[in-house]
């Protein structure tokens, strides 16, 4: 238990220590953001996290990926449907529906299986 006040190295250090007691290699960067996408996807078909929280937390993480095809594809997407579910508020249910089945592809073609 450390705190956001204690010095960044020491915080680094313990998870470092945590991450080999575990076994378990220090994730890098780009897989930090790929488990956080993975996660709201989840959220959102688990019932966790809404749809719009999802949504925005799955195209925000996409945003600092390096920029390939998939991560291009990803953040249009998932920006997209964020985007009209602000802006068409009478089209909500079906942009939702959009967004379930965007989530459940995402984590097929990452061969996770969605939540039911």
């Amino acid at each position: 238990g450390l705190s956001r006040r204690d010095p960044p190295a020491d915080i680094r250090d313990l998870f470092v220590q945590a991450m080999a007691e575990l076994g378990r290699p220090v994730p890098g960067v780009s897989d930090a953001w790929w488990e956080r996408i993975f996660d709201a996807a989840r959220g959102m078909l688990s019932g966790s996290l809404t749809h719009y929280e999802a949504s925005s937390e799955i195209y925000w993480c996409a945003c600092h990926l390096e920029r390939t095809d998939a991560a291009i594809e990803l953040v249009d997407l998932f920006c997209g449907l964020w985007s009209n579910w602000e802006d068409w508020p009478d089209e909500r249910a079906a942009i939702e529906q959009a967004m379930r089945l965007a989530a459940a592809d995402l984590l097929h073609s990452h061969s996770e299986q969605a939540p039911a």
